[in-house]
């Protein structure tokens, strides 16, 4: 079956087959800014004002419709006015992605997904009471698919490089991620707990890295370390020798499921995330057997106080979480679950 899958994260125009599979990716930053693809409002306004981008966009869109005939149109973020698209896109099976919830669903899955046939997400929870699942059924979207934000490819390569990780790792706590909200207050907690032993990067961090200097003005809690971005090879680097991977989300255990709690299991470290709303997290990772959850910081500090002292402990469930990664949450295999589910439809 074809695909044409849009995904802001994506090379433009690659194509690649996978389980029966053909993907065209493509990737509509080329055309439109980041602003106006995160509302449907500024998607709208952008086709009423005929903008150079959008016309070049939807033209380039169409001849591909015409001449390529999808089976399957995947959009990880809703690039196209509903009316446009339920006109040109007509013939084929029609997918939204819901990333970033729940800032997704209200300011775009819910004022477009009357163009597509269902919605897949990658949060199993963005509510402290309600399952995701849930709350689509009550907006009215009958077919829903949970997507989960997992991008490793476990090559061979991968997997001899993680399997020869075991004995080399550090006693030491990594997170790699962007800066908003509390995660300040937390990774200030963790780093006056453990010092040096707290590694962090990330980009778009305030005041090109050192805003965790001038955290107390806006009445987050003093981070004195230099946070810097970093490349890929850099971060694996630093993933295959380190042994816990600290993993937090923005709001206090509503959502789960960001790219870090696939990703730090599939290199081989032991996760420690922040719990979830309805428990949430315990459909993604076993809690205890492949990976540690938290409710407080203190909770996380003393998890990360028995890991380091109980070696056996910590790599073992750093073990059982690559082993589930490597099994249910590889790339290849959540892309194809999910082109699967939208032929079912």
């Amino acid at each position: 079956m074809k695909v044409i899958l849009f995904d802001v994260w994506a090379k433009h125009l690659t194509k690649r087959s996978i389980n029966g599979f053909d993907i065209t990716y493509f990737n509509p930053r080329r055309y439109l800014s980041q602003r106006e693809i995160y509302t449907t409002d500024s998607l709208v306004n952008s086709y009423n004002n005929k903008t150079n981008g959008m016309l070049e966009l939807l033209a380039v869109v169409k001849n591909l419709f015409q001449r390529e005939k999808y089976d399957i149109l995947a959009a990880h973020q809703n690039p196209f006015p509903p009316e446009w698209l339920i006109q040109e896109g007509s013939g084929m099976t029609r997918i939204l992605g819901c990333f970033d919830d729940p800032h997704a669903t209200y300011n775009r899955t819910l004022s477009s997904v009357v163009a597509y046939h269902g919605a897949y997400y990658n949060s199993p929870s963005f509510s402290q009471n309600r399952l995701t699942k849930d709350i689509f059924k009550d907006f009215g979207i009958k077919n829903t698919h949970w997507f989960p934000l997992a991008y490793t490819q476990f090559t061979d390569d991968h997997i001899q490089n993680v399997e020869k990780s075991w004995g080399n790792r550090k006693n030491q706590i990594i997170y790699v991620g962007k800066c908003y909200g509390d995660k300040v207050d937390r990774l200030a907690l963790l780093y006056k707990r453990f010092g040096k032993k707290l590694i962090v990067f990330g980009k778009e961090w305030p005041l090109f890295g050192i805003g965790g200097f001038f955290a107390p003005l806006k009445g987050r809690r003093f981070f004195p370390r230099i946070v810097r971005p970093i490349s890929d090879l850099e971060r694996q680097n630093y993933y295959l020798t380190s042994l816990i991977g600290f993993n937090l989300h923005k709001s206090d255990q509503a959502e789960t499921g960001n790219m870090r709690m696939y990703e730090t299991p599939s290199y081989g470290l032991l996760q420690l995330c922040d719990r979830a709303g309805v428990n949430a997290h315990e459909q993604i990772f076993e809690p205890d057997q492949e990976a540690l959850f938290y409710s407080s910081m203190e909770e996380a500090q003393n998890k990360i106080e028995k890991c380091f002292s109980d070696r056996e402990y910590a790599l073992k469930i750093a073990k059982n979480g690559y082993y589930r990664a490597k099994k249910d949450y590889s790339y290849n295999k959540v892309l194809g679950d999910l082109f699967r589910w939208a032929a079912s439809i």
